[in-house]
């Protein structure tokens, strides 16, 4: 008997890796969910597709026209299946309402606190104002698939969130979500709605692979990446913390990492700290038998609000900082950044925060993690002799680990989908007869003018659309200078003081992201509410705090009335002599 493993998905509530081993299986769980919709007694409704319908369906695997029952295999693969039906019947008994806008056709993942399934928006194009949602993306940026027409049938995900999750934490993910609408490269909120004890969020379906567990899902086909899981996403707000209070601001508009406080500012006594610095220093010169930690300590413990993954965890994450900022994330993908220049991943694997410093310590070197330690008011000491004073470079650490980091590599075809023209690529015997220029080995994807959101896509193994032609020419100059800058990104982003690091505008504007060619990021950045060139014409309701446009004083939904670069939002477009700017 043949035995097909079913793929099992990502824990990921909202990837949607589509593997054409599972279309057997999906096939068999409609038709049970069409079973399930004829009972009476139900409300489920499930696709009632037939075959032929998807143009999915032209794409099955041939499996020498195997009887699905064989397709099985083993009877838990059969549960498995039952068991999704079973799942989607339950869901549509629990909320019935779903019944008259959507079709559930499959379970996509599910999580501690969700489960996400694949449905067809049954009345996209004929009844919902999606605007909102959509935004308003010009052509040329990178986010403008979001707001690109969706002609065809409208996929949606519908995220169930498990009634075992806390009111506050749903209501505070719905909201950041809804505060986040218009944002680039955000999966969008298009609505949630709750029945009983039932909570659902629908948004957007993505063709994406999983690429970031729980976090990230891009799609290497198209160059296209998006942030989809805001389940403990916080605010950087409120009181900061009052024991071990940091040396440096908060985050602010104008100092994004905030910023090193002079003495005037520090709400602390100095001389007391300045004495555990010199105790600190002292202890480090001891011998290993004379340092250690107290056997009763009776100092209260430092805590943060966030604890970060393991071998991502910028310092100041490490050393507890109760005030910490987007800083963090700009060392996790610092992180990443020196996982390709090395060749090796993990770099930072210690499950433990002090073992995790010593880590970063061995190679920024002590005189700096005392640097850091003293703007989040700690000390740093340590006699391990590994750990010396200046530390090394970056760039020295990228080559002890990988000494042909400068050889260009031979370029594999799987990971180049998106092609420019042939003549963009030309190598060097064909330049002068072709008159064209050769091109960077980074090559960016396309714009996203070219890039497709349709369902009905077909889903095409990764590079095989890419026509056949001759891999992009690594010039040596030209590979020696992005490695260069990559280099000069990394020691800016893996700043061990966070006021120091590099901010995510400042690095999408550095010469290792950006293409000369291309505008700045900037010009194509939503603005907050009431920012941006027509912000003056935009105000909040004192009573309700709802934002209104000053046209006929219309009250906007969330993700309406965005400026964004130096565009004026939709509803004063005209003011400024845009007729249409997408």
């Amino acid at each position: 008997m043949a035995t097909a493993v079913f793929s099992g998905h990502s824990s990921n509530p909202l990837d949607v890796g589509s593997d054409p081993r599972n279309r057997p299986f999906i096939r068999k769980l409609e038709k049970l969910a069409d079973d399930f919709s004829d009972d009476p007694s139900t409300n489920c409704r499930a696709s009632s597709r037939s075959k032929g319908d998807d143009p999915e369906d032209e794409e099955m695997i041939d499996y020498d026209d195997d009887d699905e029952s064989e397709l099985l295999g083993d009877e838990g693969e059969e549960h498995r299946t039952a068991d999704i039906a079973a799942e989607i019947e339950d869901l549509m008994r629990n909320m019935p309402s779903l019944a008259a806008d959507y079709t559930l056709v499959d379970r996509l993942g599910t999580g501690t606190f969700s489960s996400v399934y694949k449905a067809l928006d049954l009345h996209y194009h004929d009844k919902w104002d999606n605007g909102a949602w959509h935004g308003h993306h010009p052509p040329a940026s990178s986010a403008h698939y979001q707001s690109a027409p969706r002609p065809g049938r409208m996929y949606v995900a519908i995220k169930r969130i498990y009634v075992t999750s806390g009111p506050e934490r749903i209501r505070n993910e719905i909201a950041i979500m809804e505060e986040c609408r218009g944002c680039r490269h955000v999966s969008q909120l298009i609505t949630a709605f709750r029945h009983q004890d039932q909570v659902v969020a629908i948004m957007p379906y993505h063709r994406n692979e999983d690429f970031r567990p729980a976090n990230f899902l891009f799609d290497p086909r198209t160059g296209m990446g998006t942030l989809c899981d805001f389940g403990l996403a916080c605010r950087m707000e409120g009181p900061s913390s009052v024991y071990g209070q940091c040396f440096h601001t908060r985050a602010t508009p104008e100092h994004p990492h905030g910023r090193a406080l002079n003495r005037s500012q520090m709400n602390m006594d100095i001389e007391s700290y300045k004495r555990m610095q010199r105790d600190a220093k002292q202890k480090s010169a001891m011998p290993s038998e004379k340092v250690g930690y107290p056997a009763h300590d009776t100092r209260p413990p430092s805590k943060a609000n966030r604890a970060g993954t393991r071998g991502f965890r910028a310092p100041e994450v490490l050393l507890k900082c109760g005030d910490q900022t987007g800083a963090i994330d700009v060392w996790s993908v610092g992180t990443i950044l020196l996982f390709f220049l090395t060749g090796k991943f993990p770099i930072f694997q210690s499950s433990d925060d002090t073992e995790a410093l010593m880590e970063i310590a061995t190679i920024v070197g002590k005189q700096k993690m005392e640097r850091v330690a003293a703007l989040h008011s700690r000390t740093f000491a340590t006699n391990v002799p590994s750990v010396t004073p200046e530390g090394m470079s970056w760039a020295n650490f990228v080559e002890l680990n990988n000494p042909q980091y400068r050889e260009p590599r031979e370029p594999d075809r799987r990971y180049y989908p998106y092609y420019r023209s042939p003549l963009e690529y030309c190598r060097p015997e064909q330049e002068a007869e072709n008159n064209a220029p050769r091109s960077s080995s980074s090559s960016p994807p396309p714009r996203s003018s070219s890039h497709t959101t349709s369902d009905d896509d077909a889903d095409d193994d990764m590079g095989a659309d890419a026509p056949e032609t001759d891999m992009p020419y690594v010039e040596k100059s030209s590979y020696d200078e992005d490695i260069d800058n990559a280099l000069d990104l990394l020691d800016q982003m893996l700043k061990p003081l966070s006021t120091e690091r590099i901010t995510p505008a400042q690095a999408l504007d550095h010469p290792f992201l950006r293409d000369p060619d291309e505008p700045s990021d900037s010009q194509f950045a939503p603005h907050r509410y009431g920012e941006g060139v027509c912000g003056k014409w935009h105000w909040r309701d004192p009573v309700t705090e709802e934002c209104i446009a000053s046209v006929e004083s219309r009250h906007l939904a969330a993700g309406e009335g965005v400026a964004i670069g130096d565009f004026p939002c939709e509803f004063h477009a005209a003011e400024f002599g845009f007729v249409d700017r997408d």
